[in-house]
């Protein structure tokens, strides 16, 4: 087997067991060389270390997982890893960033469309807090049509609040901040958001049809 065919093999090898993050001996020994004879002759061939390459491996396992879900922990699984912290040392030590700041380059500007901001927290610190770098309760639903929403329980009563919460949205104000936000988001990535987990039973949803209305291009 000439030295190209045993890398290419032990790139296959390594990528199709990442998650497992098989050990520079157990590696060396499935292409037939010793530890030394193969680091060696892999960063010849590859430009980078055996474990170099698997945490770029482990890191795009990660990275797709932020991307989809957008939490840490799917991504530390996905990674094969056993801590968020091991995530976060992968992070930095490739990317030179972390999986926060990572997952934030990707959202943009943070938009906080909620009535009142979070309780306790000065407002310099809602960015660094990871709540959202903007707040514009201007977008939010008004105290008392939020209690339709948080009081339906049949679509019947999820259809009242949308109907009266769009009625709000095209007032003059709402509806011109609505234009602008979709505007904006065909210059740069922007993100909406509140405090809610079930996008289906929230507002959000409804501000990402009267965005898709006004021409902003969705992710």
């Amino acid at each position: 087997m000439s030295d190209y065919d045993r890398i290419a093999d032990a790139i296959e090898f390594i990528a199709s067991r990442a998650r497992c993050q098989p050990a520079l001996e157990e590696i060396a020994a499935h292409v037939h060389l010793s530890p030394f004879h193969f680091q060696r002759l892999f960063r010849r061939w590859a430009g980078i270390s055996p474990k170099r390459f698997l945490q770029f491996l482990m890191l795009d396992y990660a990275k797709q997982a932020l991307e989809e879900s957008g939490n840490v922990l799917d991504a530390t699984y996905a990674a094969g890893l056993s801590s968020p912290s091991r995530l976060h040392d992968l992070f930095v030590s490739v990317e030179a960033v972390t999986p926060g700041e990572f997952k934030k380059r990707g959202e943009g500007l943070r938009i906080g469309t909620v009535r009142r901001p979070p309780r306790g927290v000065p407002r310099t610190q809602y960015a660094a807090q990871n709540w959202y770098d903007v707040w514009l309760p201007d977008l939010a639903p008004s105290a008392g049509i939020i209690k339709l929403a948080q009081g339906a329980t049949t679509e019947r009563d999820w259809a009242r609040f949308v109907k009266r919460y769009r009625a709000e949205m095209a007032a003059p104000e709402p509806s011109r901040l609505l234009a602008l936000l979709a505007a904006l988001s065909h210059q740069t990535n922007v993100s909406v958001g509140c405090y809610c987990a079930d996008e289906s039973r929230c507002h959000r949803s409804v501000l990402r049809a009267l965005l898709t209305e006004h021409g902003a291009r969705l992710a």
